[in-house]
């Protein structure tokens, strides 16, 4: 899908969905101990990175944790595309579970939906019924996810692959945004995740 965003028959992407009510889609999961609030999506697959994160979260009267189970997450990239992130622990039911999940990128010429396995391109005028176009998924292969990385590094370190499949680079910015994320929630306001990550940084290399 973050292929498909970039063609140019479609052009470029301006805002990304992802409503989850179950799990997070990109790199990250739920907090498994009461008090711990719902992990978000990470830059990982954005081709950029995080900006400004705002957080909503709350704990709906039901619900039998300590701490917040539900969460909306607007983000904006630094290469300007708006992502917005839905997730909770305490819906009545489930749209989208674990490897199941929904996304979907407003694009100008296009809408790509992802939901539950399913990719389709939509298009259409305002008011006109919206024309949908199935569109193949990723071959199948082996293995996907943890399994597929540790192959891929098994295949950098024999020398079978040129790129490293991981950077520490994007795993600081993944980091920087869940916990800038965390102190949006707390503080109510925006969060300038670029600054934060910077003070975090120089806050560290001041104590080294």
């Amino acid at each position: 899908m973050d292929s498909l965003a970039d063609n140019s028959a479609i052009s470029a992407c301006e805002k990304v969905e992802e409503p989850n009510p179950t799990n997070v889609v990109i790199g990250a999961g739920w907090g498994d101990s009461p008090g711990q609030m719902p992990q978000c999506p990470t830059a990982d697959g954005w081709g950029t990175d995080d900006e400004m994160v705002y957080a909503l979260t709350w704990n709906p009267k039901w619900g039998e944790y300590a701490g917040d189970t539900a969460a909306l997450v607007t983000l904006e990239m630094t290469n300007g595309v708006k992502v917005h992130w839905e997730g909770s622990l305490t819906n009545a039911s489930c749209l989208n579970g674990w490897c199941a999940d929904y996304f979907r990128a407003e694009c100008r010429d296009a809408t790509l939906e992802l939901d539950q396995r399913w990719l389709r391109e939509i298009r259409g005028a305002t008011y006109e019924k919206p024309l949908a176009t199935d569109l193949p998924l990723l071959p199948e292969q082996d293995v996907w996810m943890n399994p597929w990385l540790a192959e891929m590094f098994c295949d950098w370190v024999s020398g079978q692959r040129d790129d490293h499949p991981t950077a520490v680079a994007d795993n600081i910015q993944n980091a920087a945004f869940l916990y800038a994320a965390v102190e949006s929630a707390e503080s109510g306001e925006p969060v300038d995740v670029q600054a934060y990550l910077r003070g975090h940084l120089q806050a560290e290399s001041k104590v080294s």
